[in-house]
């Protein structure tokens, strides 16, 4: 009979962000953790809102590492917790939850420093292929990440990958046993700065439930690790719950409401009546659980790793020895590289110290290369500002993502358009950006990329320049709606030229006509000024990050905050200083899809003031006082500026 280990990273998303890039060092700094900073220790329960665990969590968050939390952006509710330390989860946050929700939480809990940022789960990705790799390497080869359903599982809500399923038939007497095989894959995570919790059992379902849902006696590494003995599958998943058979939420709600709360319970009903009545998925994980039928797994095969090792003779803190090490790592990597013509995307050094933990060094470019000056000049500039707690043993080099090389055809004769062929050929910014993400950070330089939002605050977005791939897998990109240059978006867009063209053949405009006075009202409705794509003052030259609320006037009524008046005002006043409307274009109605939640609707004006400034504002609709609810009232804002 086949024995096999699950091997769980609980809250794996805020393990990566602390490992690989240390908050308390700045962005893209060197790594230095151990594993007892680990943010999701050994776990006693299940969280069944979470999928963390909430008694084990604490373990070491210590105040080194400011709270953080992790966000997504849904397309129908907006930005929601995606992940949260320890700290901030004490606090009664949840993934699903919204940003500002959990915002106000931490406020009202007394959270200082807390950290916002965006999930990258590409990155979780990435890492957790580094670590399935170090596993190949040190325990069995038989190594598999989890696959997941269509649907997140009860319990788990982030539906992403966090454990890992390994074969040790063969491997487990090499040391000495299933419980040194345990100490060993225990001694591997802490070594790479991780905490997980594991177990052995005769399935994969098995080994998964009581990972991820038996309690542990305590915080210690031995406690967080479980063998259920051969042909005990059965005994060992019965006291656990239902959700550790990685159903559906809506399948524990129901069972939840026949009284069936435990694994035992549901293995007593008859099957032939649960596949008509919940599912035949549900059958299908008891089998899985059971080791009654064989679940398929396919065994992770990675990329061509360059990687290169060099054990010290001597350990050493001495700056040019170890300067000297990496420039002849770097060599033998980059002869690595040529041979596949490949450039390196994304560089690691790793430094075993005398004392624990090691110490990391993670390198991003902008574009593939494979010269060694540059590579070396790159982790040697961030090797000096570092200050190391012991002395190096091992020197590490690898390159976790590669690029094909970019070669340019040189000319046939010497010519003084060497230097400038060469700025053509990328290299030149490729390595300007580099110099600027080693010394500022890789989050610090940054490009600006459009999307498909209709909100002019939501217009674009940055991603960092250095350490993407080329095929251009961006997580921060991705929209709900067509892509640019998708068959649908691009449908849209030519009905959209067609339909503005025929409008302007039949309303040509007139620029004289296309100025009048504020008070008029007739302009407004008048739908042939709307401003066309070619109009250089469709859109303001500064729009500001947040509009600014405006006080308003009509004739000499006074100002007011709101209006139930939808007109166009002809005072406006902001910062104490009041300023008269002359002439306006507009409106022109902006507002969002309905699959991407409460609708926002704005009316935008393109204003001219007495004293002479050119502004984009807009009329907002806000909640109506219980009074006048059959009334709507209206809020104008200022957006932007055109001069």
């Amino acid at each position: 009979m086949k024995r096999l280990l699950c091997v769980w990273l609980p809250n794996w998303p805020i393990q990566r962000r602390r490992l690989q890039q240390p908050i308390a060092d700045g962005p893209d700094s060197v790594s230095d953790r151990s594993a007892g900073d680990s943010d999701a220790g050994g776990s006693d329960t299940g969280d069944s809102d979470t999928g963390d665990s909430d008694a084990d969590s604490g373990a070491g968050d210590t105040s080194e590492n400011p709270p953080l939390l992790l966000w997504n952006q849904d397309a129908r509710r907006g930005r929601l917790v995606a992940a949260c330390c320890p700290r901030v989860r004490a606090a009664r946050i949840r993934p699903g939850m919204s940003i500002a929700q959990a915002r106000e939480m931490c406020l009202a809990a007394s959270i200082p420093g807390l950290l916002i940022e965006k999930h990258d789960a590409l990155l979780d990705r990435q890492s957790l292929d580094q670590v399935v790799w170090w596993m190949q390497q040190k325990i069995s080869p038989l190594v598999a990440i989890e696959s997941l359903d269509i649907h997140p599982w009860a319990g788990h809500p982030r539906h992403q990958c966090e454990s890992l399923w390994c074969e040790i038939d063969g491997a487990a007497h090499l040391f000495g046993g299933e419980s040194g095989l345990l100490v060993a894959v225990t001694d591997l995570l802490e070594s790479l700065g991780l905490a997980g919790r594991l177990a052995i059992a005769d399935s994969f379902g098995a080994a998964w439930a009581v990972a991820h849902t038996r309690i542990a006696k305590s915080h210690a590494a031995a406690d967080r690790c479980f063998i259920v003995p051969p042909g005990t599958n059965r005994q060992a998943i019965e006291p656990l719950p239902v959700d550790s058979l990685r159903i559906a939420p809506e399948t524990v709600h129901t069972l939840a409401r026949l009284g069936i709360e435990r694994v035992g319970q549901l293995l007593r009903l008859p099957r032939s009546g649960l596949a008509p009545r919940l599912g035949i998925h549900l059958v299908r994980r008891i089998e899985h659980a059971l080791g009654e039928v064989a679940e398929p797994v396919k065994a992770f095969h990675a990329e061509v790793c360059h990687s290169e090792t060099l054990s010290l003779e001597y350990p050493t803190t001495d700056l040019p020895i170890l300067v000297d090490r990496v420039e002849r790592l770097i060599q033998m990597v980059r002869a690595g590289l040529a041979t596949c013509q490949r450039g390196a995307l994304r560089m690691t050094c790793r430094l075993d110290l005398s004392v624990h933990p090691p110490r990391t060094i993670d390198i991003g470019l902008f574009a593939p290369s494979a010269d060694a000056k540059h590579l070396s000049g790159l982790l040697i500039h961030r090797l000096e500002q570092i200050r190391l707690r012991g002395t190096v043993d091992r020197i590490t080099v690898s390159v976790p993502l590669t690029g094909p090389l970019r070669t340019v055809q040189t000319s046939l004769f010497d010519s003084s358009s060497d230097d400038s062929l060469q700025s053509l050929s990328g290299s030149s910014i490729s390595r300007l950006v580099d110099s600027l993400s080693g010394r500022l950070g890789r989050n610090a330089v940054v490009e600006v990329k459009l999307s498909n939002d209709p909100l002019p605050e939501n217009s674009c977005f940055v991603v960092p320049l250095a350490g993407n791939q080329i095929a251009g897998n961006e997580v921060a990109g991705k929209q709900f709606s067509g892509r640019p240059g998708s068959r649908s978006q691009r449908s849209y867009d030519q009905k959209l030229r067609s339909r503005v063209a025929r409008r302007n053949r039949l309303n040509p405009p007139d620029s004289g006509a296309s100025i009048s006075a504020a008070t008029s009202g007739s302009l407004s409705q008048n739908p042939k000024w709307a401003p066309s794509p070619a109009d250089a003052m469709r859109r303001p030259v500064a729009l500001l990050s947040r509009p600014v609320p405006l006080t308003i006037a009509f004739d000499k009524d006074g100002f007011f905050a709101d209006t139930q008046r939808p007109s166009l005002p002809n005072g406006l006043r902001v910062a104490g200083v009041t300023h008269k409307v002359i002439r306006s274009w507009g409106p022109e109605r902006i507002e969002t899809g309905w699959w991407k939640g409460p609708s926002i609707r704005r009316d935008y004006y393109r204003v001219e003031t007495d004293r002479g400034q050119w502004w984009w504002i807009f009329r907002d609709s806000i909640s109506p006082v219980s009074a006048e609810r059959s009334l709507p009232r209206y809020r104008w804002m200022l957006h932007g500026h055109f001069a």
